[in-house]
């Protein structure tokens, strides 16, 4: 009997260290070890690297932030857990698989290269700002809320299972593209400074900010978003933006982009607080309720942008604006000429910026015809005028041939395109130009000449421009009407 005691009892004594063990979580880290300390859940002063089990496994909130912890193992023994706050420590890798009751994560101002969330389905608050991950797999987390991951290395995010997102921040990261097409309960999209070239919000009807600043975006389709309070999509490359829809937008940023055109005709105006389009040197009309209007906050507008309240007024601004571009011709006695500077556009010795550049400051020296041509994203525009040297021994020729008045491109035979017959072969160019000197086409004398179509579409029945280079660099100007 006395035997049979004995070897229980060394059996006993053999297993008890690993119950014991058992019974502890390792807790390696010290700064660690020291917070559950402060917070009651281990007895001190002396580190040991263990914390009994018991005291942690059904804590439900953890705040351990600011406290220079590299070293989270042993949290895995915290099965209870919905709040974890770990922000600003010096976690490289934060696995959380085990504490699969976890709602709240703030892990933000970290080093973390891992993020493991794949098993805590229940989360719906996620902030791990400030890090250096380069992946973030949030496809398992579908109740997810909140979501924000600004300043990592995340070079692509799929949201598409988060269908409960409202807030979603990832600016800051390597984003090339996002779909957000399945998270139609966002308020809140922030994602500036990434790489993003399309952006398709046309589902996410509740947004009511949306911060794309800082993309490679060249549209932005935000007529869906009619929640919209402010908008901010400066430092793109956007040419137009139609803000129609937008009836509760208060704050808007469109600066440093390529606009050609901006229709904040949205019936706020007036309640407008924030409004940004500098940078946008194309932009000479901005589509607005009421002109008459003092919109005290608006102060960083591109100059020369005009307020306008209809298109009509703003073909007439960008005629008048042409008209600046416009230099008379030059008839003088000395020897030489010198190029101007232009406020925009360049010179060219041909039609269509074709010929030879020239350049501000350039000296002429012989009678000849200079182009001013314009093409940018937004505008296709020419002018011309005449340099002649009146001391130059260059005789005027004749002008021996007809200037139709009219045309009627109606396929009837007669009179279906507007062209000029010079026998004298004294035309070198003959350009179009509609109302606002846009040019339209070029051609040869003898030639087929117009037809009335400009880029496939047929011209409305109105006057046109004409301008008949010829060959000793005088030109003939005037216009005619075209008549459907």
């Amino acid at each position: 009997m006395s035997s049979k005691i004995n070897k229980i009892f060394y059996r006993l004594l053999i297993i008890w260290p690993f119950v014991v063990f058992s019974q502890n979580t390792f807790i390696p880290d010290n700064n660690f070890e020291q917070a559950l300390i402060d917070q009651g859940y281990d007895v001190g002063p002396i580190l040991d690297n263990l914390v009994p089990t018991i005291n942690i496994n059904s804590i439900n909130e953890l705040n351990i932030g600011n406290l220079n912890i590299s070293d989270l193992t042993g949290i895995e023994d915290f099965v209870s857990l919905t709040f974890l706050d770990c922000t600003n420590n010096q976690l490289s890798i934060l696995d959380l698989s085990e504490n699969i009751e976890l709602v709240t994560l703030l892990c933000s101002g970290n080093k973390m290269v891992l993020l493991n969330v794949s098993e805590n389905i229940k989360l719906t608050h996620i902030n791990c700002d400030n890090n250096q991950l380069a992946f973030l797999d949030v496809t398992k987390n579908i109740y997810l809320t909140n979501l924000v991951c600004n300043y990592n290395n995340i070079s692509s995010l799929d949201v598409t299972q988060n269908t409960r997102l409202n807030i979603l921040s990832c600016g800051d990261n390597g984003l090339s593209g996002l779909d957000v097409t399945q998270n139609s309960q966002l308020d809140y999209l922030w994602i500036v400074r990434n790489y993003i070239t399309s952006l398709d919000v046309s589902q996410n009807t509740l947004l009511v900010d949306l911060v794309v600043s800082n993309n490679q975006l060249t549209s932005l389709d935000v007529s869906n978003n009619v929640n919209l309070t402010r908008l901010d999509c400066n430092l793109n490359q956007i040419l137009i933006l139609d803000l129609t829809n937008n009836t509760a937008l208060t704050s808007f940023d469109g600066a440093d982009n390529l606009l050609c055109s901006l229709d904040i005709r949205n019936n706020n105006n007036v309640n407008q607080i924030r409004f940004r389009t500098v940078n946008n040197p194309s932009l000479t009309c901005i589509f607005v309720d009421m002109v008459s209007q003092s919109y005290t906050n608006w102060l960083e507008i591109e100059s020369p942008s005009i307020f306008v309240a209809n298109e009509s007024d703003c073909d007439d601004i960008n005629r008048n604006y042409l008209a600046l571009l416009a230099m008379d011709d030059v008839s003088t006695s000395d020897s030489s000429y010198v190029l101007q500077p232009l406020s925009d556009g360049n010179y060219y010795t041909d039609s269509g910026g074709n010929g030879t550049q020239l350049n501000e400051g350039d000296v002429i020296t012989n009678s000849q015809t200079v182009y001013i041509y314009i093409e940018d994203s937004c505008r296709n525009a020419e002018l011309s005028f005449t340099v002649t040297f009146e001391n130059e021994d260059i005789k005027n020729p004749t002008i021996n041939f007809d200037i139709p008045k009219f045309f009627t491109p109606n396929h009837d035979g007669i009179k279906d395109s507007w062209k000029i017959e010079d026998d004298t072969n004294s035309i070198h160019t003959i350009s179009i130009y509609d109302r606002y000197g846009k040019l339209l086409k070029t051609f040869a004398a003898n030639s087929n000449g117009w037809n009335g179509i400009y880029n496939g579409k047929l011209m409305e029945s109105s006057d046109y421009w004409y301008v008949i280079k010829l060959i000793h660099g005088k030109k003939v100007k005037g216009h005619f009407s075209l008549k459907r």
